[in-house]
């Protein structure tokens, strides 16, 4: 058996790892170190902002840490990695709290030109004070449950103590409520009508869920609740021809 020359070895294993890493997108330094277990000891905050990362729509969307933050992921030294990031609280800062939307609003384009028609934007960019992406998202947005945001965000400031608006709350329940209702009739309809090929049936009530869903982010809520039931009748309509036609198909079998 030949002898493997060990400076050769140690050449293609080192090659083959600087590949494989560009490959699968691993070469990023920011993972690389807030990812590492003794950060928890140094510091916990940090890991723990790390961990809320990992696994959330934006990790799999294949974005890290610099595309909202700054910095280099190339870099290897600490200094380097974090030149440029500022800190949110300064005002020049991408996470700033005024500036959060245009930083979300750079990737999410139609929910941007939503939430800039709405109140809260505009008091946002006047006062500071009004709710921004991350109120009701968080950083990561890792899970969305829509009755916990209107119960944890929503009514603090919209209820009968403030006077703001306390009718709020329950009609923006309602519009969940339809919507989900929609929702159950419109996955039975997608199933069905695409297992046998018309999925044209579809092009009608998919593009008016979207553009509830979006719509939602100028908390137009009268046009909202006029959408969402228009919604409701469209899609009980088509899952109701949907159950007419199967029972016309199961009698043509019998």
């Amino acid at each position: 058996m030949k002898t493997v020359n060990a400076k050769a070895l140690i050449f293609f294993f080192t090659v083959g790892a600087l590949m494989f890493s560009s490959v699968s997108g691993f070469a990023d330094s920011c993972v690389d170190c807030h990812g590492d277990p003794t950060l928890k000891v140094k510091s916990k905050k940090l890991h723990d902002y790390f961990k809320s990362w990992k696994g959330s729509v934006h990790d799999e969307a294949g974005l890290s840490c610099s595309d909202c933050h700054g910095g280099d992921t190339d870099a290897t030294k600490r200094d380097t990695a974090h030149l440029g990031i500022l800190s949110p609280s300064d005002k020049k800062s991408r996470l700033h709290y005024r500036e959060v939307p245009e930083t979300c609003g750079a990737c999410h384009k139609p929910v941007y030109k939503q939430f800039v028609k709405s109140k809260h934007y505009k008091k946002l960019r006047k006062e500071g004070t009004a709710p921004n992406c991350v109120t009701c998202h968080g950083s990561m947005n890792s899970t969305l449950n829509e009755r916990a945001i209107l119960a944890a965000n929503c009514a603090v400031c919209h209820n009968k103590l403030t006077g703001n608006r306390p009718e709020t709350v329950a009609q923006a329940e309602a519009i969940i409520q339809r919507l989900s209702y929609a929702e159950g009739y419109r996955k039975w309809a997608k199933f069905y009508y695409r297992s046998i090929g018309k999925s044209e049936k579809l092009e009608k009530i998919d593009p008016l869920y979207q553009n509830i869903l979006t719509g939602w982010h100028s908390f137009d809520f009268e046009k909202l609740e006029i959408d969402s039931k228009k919604l409701l009748v469209e899609v009980k309509a088509l899952f109701d021809a949907l159950s007419s036609e199967r029972k016309n198909q199961t009698k043509d079998s019998d």
